[in-house]
């Protein structure tokens, strides 16, 4: 999620009571097979003053990464050099950045993403901007631009899943 201000992106959105099921993509099948799994994680990316949350996308979203490895970390629950990452949609793009742009993950699943943000050039999720407006922030978004420095398995897969 993109945010204008710190106070927004720290409002509590989940129910702490909210109750655990089994489904096709449940996570619970995987803990039962020894996983450790970190699922609806936050990660805000804030914009704060004249600065657009994209405008330091990649490095409020690696640093949020990281951080949710480390305390995951930190409880002893994880080898960190076997961590995973997975996203739907916007989760997908985000999935393809943190592959391109560190070296967090053993391996990544990213479900219909849209990977070139200049091929949204009237904006995309909360940017407020056009591509003629902020070029270098569409290009430097856009995880197909920075492909070749992707050193980490990425399974893409597409389909109709995606209203967006």
């Amino acid at each position: 999620m993109e945010y204008a201000d710190k106070a927004s992106a720290s409002q509590s959105t989940q129910n702490p009571n909210k109750f655990t099921y089994p489904w096709y993509g449940s996570p619970v099948f995987w803990v039962t097979q020894g996983y450790v799994v970190l699922t609806n994680a936050a990660f805000p990316i804030v914009g704060e003053g004249a600065e657009e949350p994209n405008d330091s996308f990649r490095t409020q979203l690696v640093a949020n990464a990281k951080a949710a490895i480390d305390f995951v970390d930190s409880l002893g629950y994880i080898d960190r050099n076997r961590v995973a990452v997975g996203g739907h949609s916007y989760g997908a793009f985000m999935v393809a950045n943190l592959l391109s742009h560190s070296d967090l993950f053993a391996a990544g699943i990213a479900r219909s993403g849209a990977y070139n943000r200049t091929l949204t050039p009237f904006g995309f999720q909360s940017e407020g901007r056009s591509y003629w407006d902020a070029p270098d922030v569409y290009y430097t978004m856009s995880p197909f631009m920075h492909a070749d420095k992707m050193h980490t398995p990425l399974l893409l897969i597409q389909g109709a899943a995606d209203n967006n």
